[in-house]
């Protein structure tokens, strides 16, 4: 990413709000989503995280990212009287069928759900049900820049 592409993903993570909303959406390209992805704290809200996955750039690599960010969460009960703006389950419920679909702008960045795990892991996530969403996608490489 040049200096630009770096200033707008710093003005996306740094900022609040309707502003964060604003500057995730001038991001120009799926490099510069996935770093946003990359960086952000979920813990400060999901919005930011919806706003990335609509995205246009959204990649399919940052989407099968975003699903393993809430790898515990995957078999929460559910919480009718949640705030919205924390209910990872129906974040994860509209991710999944996204995927499942694999409806995203490309399919170039590289995210390998397996990566770090043993044989082991693997095979409980894969009797767990989650088999579908291990198989690695893209082919570049884009490493964590921190900001």
């Amino acid at each position: 990413m040049d200096d630009l592409a770096r200033e707008r993903v710093r003005r996306a993570l740094f900022a609040d709000g309707a502003e964060r909303l604003a500057a995730i959406a001038a991001l120009t390209g799926a490099e510069q989503v996935h770093q946003f992805a990359l960086n952000y704290n979920v813990n400060d809200g999901l919005s930011p995280v919806r706003a990335l996955l609509a995205h246009p750039a959204c990649d399919h690599g940052t989407a099968l990212c975003i699903f393993w960010l809430f790898e515990d969460a995957h078999d929460m009960p559910a919480d009718p009287g949640l705030d919205p703006e924390f209910d990872v389950l129906a974040l994860l419920t509209a991710l999944t069928s996204r995927l499942r679909e694999a409806r995203f702008a490309s399919c170039d960045i590289h995210f390998d759900p397996t990566q770090g795990l043993t044989r082991t892991q693997v095979h409980l996530l894969r009797k767990q049900g989650a088999g579908e969403f291990l198989p690695a996608v893209g082919t570049r490489a884009i490493e964590r820049e921190w900001f």
